[in-house]
C-alpha cells in the first residue's frame, strides 16, 4: 500500500490492550472488595464495642450511685462507738433487770407463805 494510506488494524494488539484493561479492572474490583469487606467488619466491630462502652457506663453509674449511699468510714466509726455504747447500757440495764428478778422472787416467796398462812388459819 501507498504512503497515506491507512494500515490494516492490528487485531492483536487490541486483544492485548483489551486484556490488560480487563486484568486492571478485575484487580481494582478485587481490591476493592477486601477493603469494602473490612470496613464493613471495622464498622460491625465498632458497633459492638460502642454497646459495650455504653452498658459499661451504665454499670459505672449505678455502682457509682450504690457508692455515693454507702457511709463514709468516719460514720461507721461513729456507729461502732454508739453500738459498743448501746452494749453497755444494755449490760447495765440486764444487771438492773436481775436486781428486780431478785425481787421478784422474794416477793412470790413471800406470796407464797402468806397465801399458805391464810389457807391453813381457816
Amino acid at each position: 500500500m501507498g504512503p497515506g494510506l491507512m494500515e490494516p488494524f492490528n487485531w492483536d494488539a487490541a486483544r492485548l490492550f483489551f486484556e490488560i484493561i480487563i486484568a486492571v479492572l478485575a484487580g481494582g474490583n478485587i481490591i476493592y472488595s477486601v477493603l469494602a469487606r473490612r470496613t464493613q467488619a471495622t464498622k460491625e466491630e465498632l458497633t459492638k464495642m460502642d454497646e459495650r462502652a455504653v452498658k459499661l457506663k451504665l454499670r459505672v453509674a449505678k455502682i457509682e450511685t450504690e457508692l455515693d449511699h454507702t457511709p463514709t468510714r468516719d460514720a461507721l466509726n461513729a456507729l461502732t462507738a454508739k453500738f459498743s455504747d448501746l452494749h453497755g447500757d444494755m449490760k447495765a440495764l440486764n444487771a438492773k433487770l436481775e436486781g428486780i428478778k431478785d425481787l421478784q422472787d422474794v416477793m412470790r416467796s413471800q406470796t407464797t407463805m402468806i397465801d399458805r398462812f391464810l389457807r391453813e388459819s381457816k
